[in-house]
């Protein structure tokens, strides 16, 4: 594809959890063979440069194509939801606009979590799949690159990242603080509604947590749970066997009354316990028993309020570090589209030059080596170079000019 098309035909077309729910966000899945096969069909019909992000969160696919609809077909081929009902839920922006929403991305502001760093390594997995099939061009590449670094300088130089925010995130917080190893934990989690949930995904996200098992009073919400993280369900019968073999606790249901207090734990090993209900799942009188770790709601809230708030106040000098990037990378698809020109009015004079040294018999021998170091032709290239960055439009002119400098700093030497 001509250099030249690559900036205003860069699209992205993606859903993600802003619009949808985990049913619709499920039917556009992708599994590694089914990415595979989309970027051989991308290929296949001409699309050089693509990827695409599959999590859990969002299905997005990039790429320098005629319109979006091209990219959203090529998902839509191999998942099992419908394209109509991809391009009715999806956002969809094209050239810089959707350059500014890969960086968003790629340093967590456009993350569920506010500064989730995790969607870098996500995006750098995409990309070297991509690699592998030959779909990421110069021109992609050098976004990608553009955007990784971005994000890298946002963590560093900012604290978009620092803390924590949402409830049950905190609680992932929380267990890190008291919990160094989890491959030997036994992690109970009591409930199957909506925190519930999110909490079962991030421990397992973020965590890794690898033996946990999920009670609910109806057990095919706790099953249904369990069989999509791989995880383990129990009876509400077991409930008073689980929590002995337990390490660690988290409850989020909306009975009245705790379900678990100091007698329930009488005897027990020391446990780390997490409330995440309001009415309040665990009386507080089990913080009276040695050892015992507990922490509730509200305690958690706070953690999440404050940092949520400070990284909201982030925002900005992440966007100002973006635009500084994105300011940078235009600059490079400025230069790299003036190449072609560049290397006609180099190729004029170095013939210019070859012409006067053959014009000296003694100077023969040494053409091949001073050619390449010709100070001259080198300065006038250039300069040629940034008078093209500034004003492509006039190359014709600032090709004779970048001409005649040379020619006349050859004669003044």
């Amino acid at each position: 594809m001509n250099v030249s098309m690559d900036y205003q035909k860069f699209c992205v077309a993606g859903i993600n959890y802003k619009k949808t729910d985990v049913a619709v966000r499920s039917q556009f899945a992708i599994s590694e063979d089914q990415y595979g096969r989309i970027l051989e069909n991308a290929a296949a019909t001409g699309i050089k440069d693509i990827f695409v992000i599959a999590t859990c969160n969002r299905t997005e696919v990039y790429g320098v194509a005629n319109s979006p609809q091209e990219l959203i077909e090529l998902i839509c081929k191999e998942t099992a939801g419908a394209a109509e009902l991809f391009q009715q839920m999806a956002y969809i922006h094209t050239a810089e606009q959707a350059m500014e929403h890969l960086f968003d991305v790629s340093a967590g502001l456009d993350s569920q979590i506010l500064g989730d760093y995790e969607i870098v390594g996500q995006i750098k997995h995409a990309v070297q799949f991509a690699h592998s099939y030959g779909t990421i061009g110069a021109f992609l590449d050098r976004l990608i690159n553009f955007a990784v670094k971005s994000s890298k300088d946002i963590k560093n130089k900012t604290q978009l990242s620092g803390g924590t925010t949402s409830v049950s995130f905190a609680a992932i917080q929380f267990l890190k603080w008291h919990c160094k190893d989890f491959s030997n934990k036994k992690v109970l989690l009591i409930g199957a509604g909506k925190i519930a949930i999110s909490t079962a995904r991030n421990l397992k996200d973020y965590l890794q947590v690898p033996n946990m098992t999920i009670v609910n009073r109806t057990f095919e919400k706790a099953e249904t749970l369990a069989k999509e993280l791989g995880y383990n369900a129990s009876p509400i019968s077991e409930l008073e066997q689980c929590i002995r073999d337990a390490d660690i606790i988290l409850t989020a249901t909306n009975t009245v009354k705790p379900i678990i207090d100091k007698q329930t734990l009488a005897g027990q090993p020391t446990k780390i316990l997490i409330d995440l209900s309001i009415p309040y799942n665990i009386d507080s009188n089990v913080k009276t028993i040695s050892g015992m770790i507990l922490v509730n709601v509200d305690e958690l809230s706070k953690i999440g309020e404050m940092t949520f708030s400070n990284r909201k106040n982030e925002i900005p000098a992440a966007k100002a570090i973006i635009r500084e990037y994105l300011d940078e990378f235009a600059d490079w698809y400025r230069m790299r589209k003036n190449v072609p020109v560049l290397k006609v009015a180099k190729q004029v004079m170095l013939d210019i030059r070859k012409k006067e040294m053959c014009a000296c018999p003694y100077a023969v021998d040494a053409l091949d080596e001073a050619m390449p170091v010709d100070l001259a032709l080198k300065k006038a290239i250039n300069n040629m170079a940034v008078k093209l960055r500034d004003n492509f439009q006039e190359k014709g002119c600032n090709c004779i000019q970048a001409i005649n400098e040379f020619i006349a700093a050859k004669a003044e030497s």
